[in-house]
């Protein structure tokens, strides 16, 4: 093999490893893209469900109001947990 067809082979290679890393990079950035894309929408379900949560404990909360037997009880417990809890933190005040 002679000196000018080894730099056509070297040639031919660098060529098509240069087209590789352009491939690789426009790759990179649909993939960057993407996350972007999905982060957004991620943070927007958790915002979502950050609020049904709420709204659920609200629901729950009008229905202990309204008389519903299971919520009454969760309701009580909450209440006694509540109490509990300031009965220790005037205990720890006096001490």
């Amino acid at each position: 093999m002679n000196n000018h067809e080894r730099l056509a082979k070297l040639e031919a290679k660098l060529s098509a490893l240069l087209e590789a890393y352009q491939t690789q990079k426009h790759e990179i950035g649909l993939l960057r893209e993407k996350s972007r894309k999905l982060k957004h929408e991620f943070k927007g379900q958790l915002e979502e469900n950050i609020k049904l949560k709420e709204t659920n404990e609200l629901l729950k909360t009008a229905n202990a109001i309204l008389g519903n037997q299971e919520y009454k009880k969760l309701m009580k417990s909450r209440i006694s947990l509540l109490i509990r809890e300031i009965d220790r933190s005037i205990n720890q005040i006096k001490m």
